[in-house]
């Protein structure tokens, strides 16, 4: 760590789009170079999600994003990011109870950011989370729940669920 609390070697960025911070940190030895006009449209997509959590409601979101290639023994080699959207606010446990409402921007996420292969949403400081993917045949679906012990054994396409 160096005196600012950062690891050598990994990139911290902040955006600000409107009210909102989206933290962002990466390693710079990322197997994937995103090209300007991919950063842009993943900026866009990030920023739709963001509205379409909290329009109409009292929500606030953070985001993360965290390299998960070494949690899953198989995940995507060319999209080893995950985007976690974490959920605040009065209406946040409204907005965790409906998965499906999650799915859509979870999607267009994955669909404009080119190394990200996995969308979480979390609400913030509970442990609860849902997780979208990218599966085989290019299709997007949930990630589905198994039990904590078999946290080093994940495949892609399951979330701990303790």
């Amino acid at each position: 760590m160096n005196a600012r609390g950062l690891k050598p070697g990994t990139l911290h960025q902040s955006i600000v789009i409107g009210a909102t911070v989206i933290n962002t940190f990466a390693v710079l030895s990322l197997p994937t170079a995103i090209r300007a006009e991919d950063s842009r449209s993943c900026t866009a997509a990030l920023f739709k999600a963001q509205n379409q959590l909290s329009a109409n409601r009292k929500v606030e979101t953070a985001i993360r994003i965290r390299d998960v290639s070494k949690t899953y023994r198989n995940s995507p080699s060319d999209r080893p990011m995950n985007y976690v959207f974490i959920l605040s606010g009065a209406d946040a446990n409204t907005v965790m109870k409906s998965p499906q409402r999650l799915k859509a921007p979870a999607t267009d996420v994955i669909q404009n950011c080119r190394s990200v292969g996995m969308v979480s949403f979390a609400l913030s400081a509970s442990g609860w989370y849902h997780s979208v993917g990218i599966m085989p045949g290019r299709k997007f679906d949930f990630f589905r729940c198994v039990e904590a012990d078999r946290l080093t054994q994940l495949v892609w396409g399951e979330q701990s669920c303790s």
